[in-house]
């Protein structure tokens, strides 16, 4: 019988700590909120489209593209002029691969100023989520 106990005691502990362990985690999620033009977040979402990667990234670029999908939709269905400033919610660690993948895209010297923005807006919000 005490046997039993101890188990149950010691399964109850390690449940106690797994939950402590997955809240501690969800805390240190960061979330940037870069501000850019309207413009800029569709020219990134556009740009996505031109990237080549491997099979092992798809998960990532899908993820990124979920995250930017409902603010784009946004600006196409509320018609918000594309020089509008608009800002938008992204998780650090998306905001950092949504980075690395606008940098193998293909872009033209007309679109550098909208790359140039949008990449140091992003920068931007991650210097200052830093701070906080």
């Amino acid at each position: 019988m005490r046997y039993k106990i101890l188990i149950i005691a010691m399964f109850a502990s390690l449940m106690m700590m797994n939950a402590n362990i997955l809240q501690a985690q969800n805390n240190q999620i960061k979330i940037l909120k870069p501000k850019v033009f309207a413009m800029d977040l569709i020219f990134a979402n556009q740009l996505l489209n031109t990237i080549e990667l491997r099979g092992s990234e798809v998960d990532a670029l899908i993820e990124v593209k979920n995250v930017l999908k409902p603010y784009v939709e946004q600006i196409q269905k509320e018609n918000i002029a594309l020089n509008n400033p608009v800002s938008f919610d992204i998780p650090a660690a998306i905001a950092s691969n949504l980075l690395q993948f606008m940098e193998r895209g293909k872009i033209t010297g007309a679109d550098v100023e909208k790359y140039k923005r949008f990449v140091d807006a992003v920068i931007l919000s991650a210097k200052e989520n830093e701070g906080k």
